[in-house]
Protein backbone atom coordinates (compact mmCIF):
# COMPACT_ATOMS: atom_id res chain seq x y z
CA UNK A 1 0.00 0.00 0.00
CA UNK A 2 0.86 3.60 -1.10
CA UNK A 3 1.19 5.92 1.99
CA UNK A 4 -1.56 8.52 2.11
CA UNK A 5 -1.07 12.17 2.82
CA UNK A 6 -2.91 11.66 5.65
CA UNK A 7 -1.05 8.39 7.62
CA UNK A 8 0.38 10.87 10.01
CA UNK A 9 -3.21 11.90 11.50
CA UNK A 10 -3.72 8.26 12.39
CA UNK A 11 -1.23 8.03 14.91
CA UNK A 12 -2.87 10.77 16.90
CA UNK A 13 -5.00 10.19 19.64
CA UNK A 14 -8.55 11.99 19.56
CA UNK A 15 -8.70 13.86 21.83
CA UNK A 16 -12.18 15.24 21.56
CA UNK A 17 -13.75 19.14 21.02
CA UNK A 18 -12.46 20.60 24.55
CA UNK A 19 -15.07 23.73 23.32
CA UNK A 20 -18.55 21.86 23.79
CA UNK A 21 -19.50 19.76 26.18
CA UNK A 22 -20.16 16.04 24.45
CA UNK A 23 -23.77 15.75 23.16
CA UNK A 24 -26.03 12.77 25.04
CA UNK A 25 -26.12 9.76 22.89
CA UNK A 26 -30.12 9.75 23.04
CA UNK A 27 -29.79 13.19 20.86
CA UNK A 28 -27.34 12.47 19.01
CA UNK A 29 -29.27 9.36 17.48
CA UNK A 30 -32.46 11.94 16.96
CA UNK A 31 -30.74 13.78 14.61
CA UNK A 32 -30.82 10.73 12.76
CA UNK A 33 -34.51 9.78 12.61
CA UNK A 34 -36.98 10.13 9.52
CA UNK A 35 -37.77 13.59 8.67
CA UNK A 36 -42.15 14.39 7.77
CA UNK A 37 -42.10 17.31 5.73
CA UNK A 38 -46.12 17.03 5.62
CA UNK A 39 -47.16 16.67 9.18
CA UNK A 40 -50.71 16.38 9.66
CA UNK A 41 -51.14 15.17 6.25
CA UNK A 42 -52.23 11.64 6.91
CA UNK A 43 -54.74 12.73 9.23
CA UNK A 44 -56.43 15.02 6.06
CA UNK A 45 -56.05 12.28 4.19
CA UNK A 46 -57.97 9.74 6.10
CA UNK A 47 -61.00 12.95 6.97
CA UNK A 48 -61.09 13.09 3.78
CA UNK A 49 -61.36 9.11 2.88
CA UNK A 50 -64.06 8.58 5.33
CA UNK A 51 -67.32 7.82 4.57
CA UNK A 52 -70.63 9.70 5.15
CA UNK A 53 -74.13 9.45 3.97
CA UNK A 54 -76.09 11.75 1.89
CA UNK A 55 -79.09 13.17 3.94
CA UNK A 56 -82.62 11.57 2.79
CA UNK A 57 -85.34 13.56 2.14
CA UNK A 58 -88.63 11.39 2.40
CA UNK A 59 -91.80 11.54 0.51
CA UNK A 60 -94.86 13.39 1.15
CA UNK A 61 -96.91 9.61 1.73
CA UNK A 62 -93.35 8.81 4.04
CA UNK A 63 -93.96 12.42 5.89
CA UNK A 64 -97.70 12.09 6.50
CA UNK A 65 -97.25 8.46 8.23
CA UNK A 66 -94.14 9.58 10.31
CA UNK A 67 -96.25 12.52 11.67
CA UNK A 68 -98.85 9.97 12.35
CA UNK A 69 -97.10 7.81 14.53
CA UNK A 70 -95.51 11.00 16.57
CA UNK A 71 -99.10 11.74 16.55
CA UNK A 72 -100.28 8.52 18.18
CA UNK A 73 -96.66 8.76 20.40
CA UNK A 74 -97.28 12.14 22.09
CA UNK A 75 -100.94 10.71 22.70
CA UNK A 76 -99.42 7.42 24.64
CA UNK A 77 -96.45 8.18 26.26
CA UNK A 78 -98.09 6.77 29.74
CA UNK A 79 -97.33 3.17 28.06
CA UNK A 80 -93.66 3.89 27.99
CA UNK A 81 -94.16 2.59 24.34
CA UNK A 82 -90.22 1.16 22.89
CA UNK A 83 -89.72 1.98 19.12
CA UNK A 84 -86.76 1.50 17.13
CA UNK A 85 -86.19 4.89 15.36
CA UNK A 86 -83.73 5.80 11.77
CA UNK A 87 -82.66 9.00 12.03
CA UNK A 88 -79.71 11.05 9.87
CA UNK A 89 -77.25 12.52 12.47
CA UNK A 90 -75.30 15.25 10.74
CA UNK A 91 -71.34 14.71 11.03
CA UNK A 92 -69.49 17.46 12.81
CA UNK A 93 -66.03 17.15 10.52
CA UNK A 94 -67.70 17.82 6.94
CA UNK A 95 -70.31 17.47 5.12
CA UNK A 96 -73.33 14.25 4.96
CA UNK A 97 -73.49 12.26 8.00
CA UNK A 98 -74.78 8.90 8.73
CA UNK A 99 -77.99 6.77 9.50
CA UNK A 100 -78.58 5.24 12.90
CA UNK A 101 -80.95 2.85 14.12
CA UNK A 102 -81.86 3.08 17.79
CA UNK A 103 -84.26 0.67 19.63
CA UNK A 104 -85.83 2.72 23.02
CA UNK A 105 -88.69 3.74 24.69
CA UNK A 106 -89.65 7.43 24.55
CA UNK A 107 -89.72 9.81 27.36
CA UNK A 108 -91.24 12.71 25.68
CA UNK A 109 -92.46 14.00 22.57
CA UNK A 110 -92.21 17.69 22.52
CA UNK A 111 -94.41 19.30 19.39
CA UNK A 112 -93.18 22.77 20.32
CA UNK A 113 -89.03 22.67 19.68
CA UNK A 114 -90.00 19.59 17.22
CA UNK A 115 -88.15 16.73 19.40
CA UNK A 116 -88.15 13.58 20.28
CA UNK A 117 -86.84 12.56 23.78
CA UNK A 118 -85.82 8.63 24.30
CA UNK A 119 -85.26 7.44 27.40
CA UNK A 120 -81.33 7.07 27.12
CA UNK A 121 -81.73 10.99 26.93
CA UNK A 122 -81.27 11.37 22.92
CA UNK A 123 -82.92 14.25 21.97
CA UNK A 124 -83.96 13.63 17.88
CA UNK A 125 -84.99 16.47 15.99
CA UNK A 126 -88.53 15.59 13.89
CA UNK A 127 -86.73 16.27 10.50
CA UNK A 128 -83.66 14.24 11.35
CA UNK A 129 -86.57 10.90 11.40
CA UNK A 130 -86.55 8.76 8.72
CA UNK A 131 -88.52 6.10 10.03
CA UNK A 132 -90.65 4.86 13.54
CA UNK A 133 -91.26 1.07 13.82
CA UNK A 134 -92.56 -0.98 16.90
CA UNK A 135 -94.34 -3.50 18.34
CA UNK A 136 -96.96 -0.62 19.95
CA UNK A 137 -98.10 0.64 16.45
CA UNK A 138 -99.24 -2.87 15.72
CA UNK A 139 -101.62 -2.47 18.37
CA UNK A 140 -103.13 0.47 16.02
CA UNK A 141 -105.24 -0.79 13.54
CA UNK A 142 -105.80 2.26 12.11
CA UNK A 143 -101.69 3.24 10.95
CA UNK A 144 -100.58 0.81 7.87
CA UNK A 145 -96.89 0.28 7.58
Amino acid sequence: MSPTPYDDLLSYPYRGITSHPPMPLADRAAQFSPFAALTGYDNVIQEAARYTDEPVELAEDEQLLLNEKLRLLAHSLSQHPVITVTFFRADEQKEGGHILTVTESVEKVVCDTHCLILSDGTHLSFSSLLAIEGTFFEKTSHINE
